[in-house]
Formats: structure tokens, C-alpha cells, sequence
């Protein structure tokens, strides 16, 4: 072991190998001020978590520090009693890497393991929630493209032990910056399920799901990673659609001119788990909400109607987004309505669709 920076042989007071996806090491820096140097081999490419157990700091904290093959600085974290977790980011290049781990000023003993993030593919099967113990959280990966819009959904959620509290789901972007708020998924929920929407994503590249359990507790469940459903909707026409995804969305679009009043109808629907509240929203041309309504609550939830008049000449999208991540069958429907010019000629109108008013 060579320590890196300014260190010498005499800072070092603990030293290990771990190997990716196995047996956890005990660490143990009994004199103040001291480090552990722990070693691993890693690939290009690798999303890889420290997971940390059986913390006792002095000061509270373990820090650490990881230097790539060549002994330059690519990341550091810290973790305590309660947040046992460093997810890392992208290895840059294959060979051995050092991570530095310290106590400040204090002593610290803990075991820790070093994880690889499973990853989960667009429109792909389920992905497990890796197993991780009490105050870790687990990591998992996608591959998004610019632009790209995806519903995100966690199925059969289980907590033990069980808790009132949320299971927290954070979604990064490849520069690691938080993409949006975190959402919350309970054992209340129906199924017991949730779901997030990642609309428009902002660039290419790797992106990454982590769980955080609630206090206390480990998480379990599924990860379900779909895009949108797509289509046109020409006028007076009913297009039947069915997500039989959960966590999926349906996105349809058709041609508007300025001025234009349009409806849309959302009939026919059936979800599972039955009336499941589902939003529908029409969308402006540079994708910001011109109006959304959803279903009624209860028996009567079978559909809803949105209706607006265009501000613009575009492309509109229509998005239908089911709650809770189930699954919805439906009909939707466009009427736009033509143009009654002052003194001018009469215009006929007929409605084919019941509650549509024009």
C-alpha cells in the first residue's frame, strides 16, 4: 500500500482489500487522527456504492476519499451512524483504486463492502431493489437520451420492519445533480405502489435511481422503468389505448392553429387497481401545461374531459398518467371546433362526444 498525498506510512493504521459484490471488511482506525487505506479493482464504466455497517465514530463521522489508478482525487463523501451509504461516481478508467478512510481528529471502527448498481432498462423486465441493510440506501442505473420522456415506477413495496413513513426515491443526472423533487412511496398506497414522471430528459448519458428507506427500516420492491406511449389524435376520432405498464404514461399529439378551440375526451376508462385517479393534460407546443383535469374520485371515475383555446400554431401532446403506478385501459378523443367569424357566414355545429360543450 503507497499512501496517497502527503501521507506516510506512519498515518496509516488499518489496510484492506475488498473485492465488488463481496464479503465486507472490518475496519478499525484505533489511534486518533490516524487512516485506513482499503484498495479495489474497478472497470471503466462501473457505478459502484460503499456500504457501510456497525459504525462507532468518535467524531460522529467517517470520511472518505478515493483516488483512481494514477493518484488523482475523483471523489470523496462522508458517512455516520444513520447514513451509511457513499454511492461513487462513474469509474473513468479501468485498475486499482484507493479509498482513503478517515475519523478526523477521533477513532472509528465499522465493516464495510463495496456494491456494483444493477441497472434497469427502458421498456425492460423489473428490477430488483438490491438488498441493503438498515440506514443504507441502494443505487440502481439507467441509460436516458435527451429529450426522452419515462415513467418510473416501484411495485410491491415492502418495509421491515414496517413504518408510517415514506420510502424516498431520488433520480439523478449524469452530472449527479438531483433531476426533481424526490417522491415518497408508502405501504398505504394502493397496490402498495408509486410513481414519478421523468418528462424531457435534459441530456444523454447515465442516470441513477437511489432508495432511501425510511429510518430504521430496509426497502423492498421493484423498479419499473417504461416510455411513453405515443400516437396522434385526429379530430373526431377515438384512439383506444391500454398501458399495461406500470408506471407508464400515454403521450399523444395532433396540429393546433391559434385561436382554436379543442377538446379532449377521456372515455372509457378502466385502471388496476380499480378507480385509480389518472390525470390527463394538454400540453403547449415548448411543453408547459395549458390545461389538466383527471378522473372523478370513486365509482364514477370512468373518464374526464380537457378543453382550451390554443395560444399558438403547433404540435400539442396530450398525456394521460395513471396514479400509483397502475395500469389503465381508455379511449381518447379530439373535437376542435372551427371558427365563427363576426358577419359572416353560420357555421354548423354537432358534438359526438356526451358532456363535450362547444
Amino acid at each position: 500500500f503507497v499512501p496517497p498525498g502527503t501521507l506516510t506510512a506512519a498515518d496509516v493504521v488499518a489496510t484492506g482489500r475488498l473485492a465488488v459484490n463481496g464479503a465486507s471488511l472490518p475496519i478499525n482506525i484505533a489511534m486518533a487522527g490516524k487512516v485506513a487505506l482499503v484498495v479495489f479493482d474497478g472497470a471503466a464504466g462501473d457505478w459502484l456504492s460503499l456500504q457501510f455497517s456497525g459504525v462507532t465514530a468518535s467524531s460522529g463521522t467517517v470520511s472518505l476519499v478515493l483516488y483512481d489508478p494514477r493518484g488523482a482525487v475523483v471523489d470523496s463523501a462522508s458517512v455516520n451512524a444513520t447514513a451509511l451509504s457513499g454511492h461513487l461516481r462513474e469509474l473513468a478508467m479501468a485498475g486499482t483504486y484507493t479509498v482513503m478512510l478517515s475519523a478526523g481528529t477521533g477513532t472509528a471502527s465499522f465493516s464495510l463492502a463495496i456494491k456494483s448498481a444493477p441497472t434497469l432498462a427502458v421498456n425492460g423486465a423489473a428490477q430488483a431493489i438490491p438488498a441493503v441493510l438498515p440506514y443504507q440506501s441502494a443505487r440502481i442505473r439507467f441509460a436516458g437520451t435527451s429529450g426522452q420522456n419515462l415513467g418510473l415506477a416501484m411495485t410491491a413495496i415492502t418495509q421491515a420492519p414496517a413504518s408510517g413513513y415514506a420510502t424516498s426515491l431520488y433520480v439523478y443526472k449524469p452530472d449527479r445533480s438531483l433531476l426533481q423533487q424526490p417522491i415518497g412511496c408508502r405501504l398505504s398506497d394502493p397496490g402498495p405502489a408509486c410513481q414519478t414522471n421523468l418528462s424531457n430528459l435534459p441530456a444523454t448519458g447515465n442516470y441513477g435511481i437511489v432508495v432511501v428507506p425510511p429510518a430504521g427500516s430496509v426497502a423492498g420492491g421493484s423498479l419499473v422503468l417504461s416510455s411513453d406511449l405515443t400516437g396522434t389524435l385526429a379530430n373526431g376520432t377515438a384512439v383506444s389505448v391500454n398501458i399495461a405498464r406500470a408506471g407508464q404514461n400515454a403521450r399523444y399529439t395532433f396540429s393546433g392553429t391559434v385561436g382554436q378551440l379543442v377538446g379532449v375526451q377521456l372515455a372509457q376508462l378502466a385502471t388496476v387497481p380499480a378507480t385509480i385517479v389518472t390525470y390527463l393534460t394538454l400540453r403547449n407546443p415548448d411543453g408547459t401545461v395549458l390545461a389538466t383535469t383527471h378522473s372523478a374520485l370513486g365509482a364514477n371515475n370512468d373518464g374526464a374531459i380537457v378543453s382550451a383555446t390554443l395560444p399558438t400554431t403547433g404540435t400539442y401532446s396530450v398525456s394521460v398518467d395513471p396514479e400509483y403506478a397502475a395500469t389503465a385501459a381508455f379511449s381518447l378523443t379530439r373535437n376542435p371546433v372551427g371558427d365563427l367569424i363576426a358577419d359572416g357566414a353560420s357555421l354548423n355545429v354537432s358534438t359526438t362526444v356526451p358532456g363535450l360543450g362547444r
